[in-house]
């Protein structure tokens, strides 16, 4: 995110706030790491909501990616380095919305992009020219 205000409880306010006090995980599956950051977040956080943390369905029905060995050892980590330095060791991606953190493999959009239809009467854009253009001619005109 950029300098923009945050809104106060949302995930990424509270992946930067929440500290891990320690961390040992040694060769734990994706889904177990997932799972202590989620119950280590909602004991860290002091309303005790946490922090919501989403597997990718492409990396949730990939047996082998979600069973890679993460080993790390830190101490008083905030949350969002801890989520960062668990995606580096095991070859993921993250992205903190609003509401979750989701975590996927490297090659799966986490973008959305949206398409939208607009309804435009027939001869609008003729009749509003918005710059002098040579009338197109399809191929073989």
């Amino acid at each position: 995110m950029t300098g923009s205000s945050v809104p106060a409880g949302s995930a990424t306010e509270k992946v930067r706030s929440i500290v891990i006090p320690a961390v040992t995980l040694e060769d734990a599956s994706v889904q177990a790491v997932v799972e202590f950051l989620r119950e280590e977040s909602r004991k860290q956080d002091p309303d005790h909501g946490g922090v919501n943390f989403l597997l990718h369905p492409s990396l949730a029905a990939n047996q082998t990616a979600s069973h890679r060995g993460i080993t790390l050892s830190f101490s008083r980590m905030p949350l969002g380095e801890l989520v960062r330095y668990v995606c580096l060791a095991a070859g993921l991606q993250y992205k903190i919305d609003d509401n979750a953190v989701i975590i996927a493999d490297r090659g799966a959009p986490l973008d959305r992009m949206e398409t939208r239809f607009y309804s435009v009467n027939a001869g609008v854009l003729d009749s509003m020219p918005t710059r002098q253009a040579q009338p197109f001619k399809g191929p073989g005109g």
